[in-house]
């Protein structure tokens, strides 16, 4: 469930080494700068995966937190946003945790060649979200909350949190800069167990993933 916080931005300047590569044929600087990007990313990865220490938090802890630091509210169950965010997250966790909900799983991938095949693909896609969305409440209850962050004059975060399978989503528009300084600092106050370290679970590889995105 988690949207914004996974894109990573690379940028390149004009320095000496980067102008050799522009000179060279067109397709080889995208090959060069892939591996430099990935070895960069992986290096910022292993740093901050190990400067990561045990100190987790509840999700009740979390909402408690972001409620007395940042001034959070939580969005009313009645309007459109929270509507539309939590439709959206339940079908997600359905497809997750229990996907027999929503029918047999698309475990084919179509051949990209043919736009038929592709389309038929979709079709079936759009047909099994359809299913997910209408599984009955109580065959898959979920506790879902929704919280608005000011971060600036023109920035905001809302942090969709789903209570019961402690799932933690991001929507954010504004100052990146500054949306990624609370992002994380979120996602520190939440942290990770020693198991989590142990097992590199989900929330540990999320945490470890925030670190590393750059504005």
């Amino acid at each position: 469930m988690r949207r914004n916080a996974g894109a990573v931005t690379v940028i390149g300047g004009a320095d000496g080494p980067t102008s050799v590569f522009l000179l060279g044929k067109r397709k080889e600087p995208l090959r060069i700068w892939q591996r430099l990007a990935g070895f960069r990313r992986e290096r910022m990865r292993k740093k901050a995966m190990a400067g990561i220490k045990a100190d987790p938090h509840t999700m009740e802890e979390l909402a408690t937190y972001i409620t007395e630091k940042y001034g959070a509210l939580r969005l009313s169950e009645k309007s459109r946003r929270y509507q539309s965010a939590r439709k959206s997250a339940r079908v997600g966790l359905i497809q997750r945790f229990a996907p027999e909900l929503a029918g047999p799983p698309m475990e084919e991938v179509p051949d990209l060649r043919d736009e038929a095949s592709v389309k038929e693909y979709l079709k079936r896609v759009e047909e099994q979200l359809k299913r997910a969305e209408a599984v009955p409440e109580e065959a898959f209850p979920i506790d879902f909350r929704m919280y608005h962050i000011r971060c600036g004059e023109e920035s905001d975060l809302f942090l969709e949190m789903e209570m019961v399978h402690s799932c933690i989503g991001i929507q954010s528009s504004g100052d990146r800069k500054r949306i990624l300084e609370v992002e994380k600092d979120i996602f520190l106050f939440y942290g990770v167990s020693e198991a989590d370290i142990a097992d590199k679970t989900e929330r540990y590889l999320t945490l470890a993933g925030v670190m590393t995105v750059t504005k």
